[in-house]
């Protein structure tokens, strides 16, 4: 994942510079990597695993 966004912010910086923008734009990336899990149910990260917080962060279908 971490791959897949570097190249695309790549591309969006490449765009901005191409078209003489990026010296007066602001790029802000936030991230919300899955849901809060707990006792009462909370999100679900379903079919990744891990939750906020942990390592997997909601984010990695990937077993191994």
């Amino acid at each position: 994942m971490v791959d897949s966004m570097d190249a695309a912010i790549g591309r969006v910086i490449g765009t901005l510079n191409e078209e003489g923008l990026a010296s007066n734009t602001i790029v802000i990336w936030i991230s919300d990597n899955g849901g809060h899990q707990n006792d009462r149910g909370g999100g679900s990260n379903t079919p990744l695993r891990g939750q906020k917080g942990g390592a997997f962060d909601g984010g990695c279908a990937c077993r191994g």
